[in-house]
């Protein structure tokens, strides 16, 4: 009898744990989660961050003061979401870079499901809006999944809600029930080729059927070659300040040639206006006819004529 009821507590337990052997799906879907858990999402206080990396040449120093600067004289307000932490950026086919989950209060978590997509918004907002005939593809890959009891997600999985992953590890998730404690991380390898901004994507299971979960807010890190199309950049990363110099001034002197020629344009349709005006003055006089101008407003001129 003991060693029955060992044996039925344990399989309890297994039922009772939020999907063991990991996600069954392979986006994030606030519905779908709340019905495999029981309960609703709420704020467990987990954050994501991706590290920034700054290269700091003398114009993007004094542009940085200068941002600082202009941050410091909003003051309070809603003006002041404008001046946010830079973003995380990636080098397509570059080297691998760090997610990191934190959590203030070091919770532990059991479960969790994440992976990386194109574009600059939220999955979870996508799949929430029941967008998903064309949902954007998974991209990068998730490094030394084994060593952390993570796994890729199946191919069948994503097949079924037409996800395209760019590499099997670019949709992951747990292995069996995770240990897990903040601050906790991910390495993340980016895309080999160019995608624009992407997005972090995940989800966190604290445990057991019943017990919360939360969908974390995103973070989106930029592509370095997007980046690089505003200003050339050195094999160091930091602003060629010749060639940014060089572009400012192509574009100053075709301001100033478009500001001339449409000066010199203006100029030519007054002088013309003023010679007609004076050959109908010269004409009029000598037949006769006397004329009176009179302005009015926005410098229009009415000619009065009186024949004698």
């Amino acid at each position: 009898m003991p060693a029955t009821r060992t044996l039925l507590l344990l399989l309890l337990a297994t039922v009772g744990l939020a999907l063991p052997s990991g996600a069954p799906k392979c986006r994030i879907t606030d519905t779908t989660i709340m019905q495999g858990h029981a309960v609703t999402m709420s704020n467990q206080g987990f954050t994501l961050s991706a590290p920034v990396r700054i290269f700091l040449s003398y114009l993007s120093l004094a542009l940085a003061c200068l941002l600082l600067f202009a941050c410091l004289s909003i003051g309070s307000g809603s003006d002041t979401d404008n001046c946010r932490s830079p973003q995380a950026t990636y080098t397509p086919g570059g080297a691998a870079m760090t997610i990191t989950v934190n959590n203030a209060q070091a919770t532990a978590f059991m479960g969790i499901l994440a992976y990386v997509s194109v574009g600059s918004t939220q999955d979870s907002t996508l799949t929430a809006m029941g967008l998903t005939a064309n949902p954007p593809a998974h991209v990068g890959a998730f490094q030394n999944l084994a060593a952390m009891g993570l796994r890729a997600q199946t191919t069948a999985s994503c097949a079924a809600q037409n996800v395209t992953n760019e590499a099997a590890e670019s949709t992951i998730t747990h292995n069996a029930p995770l240990q897990a404690t903040t601050p906790y991380s991910l390495t993340w390898t980016p895309p080999a080729a160019d995608q624009g901004t992407v997005t972090v994507n995940m989800v966190i299971s604290i445990g057991t059927k019943g017990t919360p979960y939360q969908i974390l807010t995103s973070v989106q890190i930029a592509s370095s070659a997007g980046t690089a199309a505003a200003g050339t950049t050195s094999s160091a990363g930091a602003v060629n300040v010749a060639a940014t110099s060089s572009a400012v001034a192509a574009t100053s002197a075709a301001v100033t040639t478009k500001s001339s020629a449409a000066t010199s344009a203006a100029t030519s349709a007054a002088t013309s206006a003023a010679v007609t005006t004076k050959s109908v003055a010269t004409t009029a006089a000598a037949n006769g006819i006397t004329t009176a101008t009179i302005t009015v407003a926005n410098s229009i001129s009415v000619v009065v004529v009186t024949a004698t």
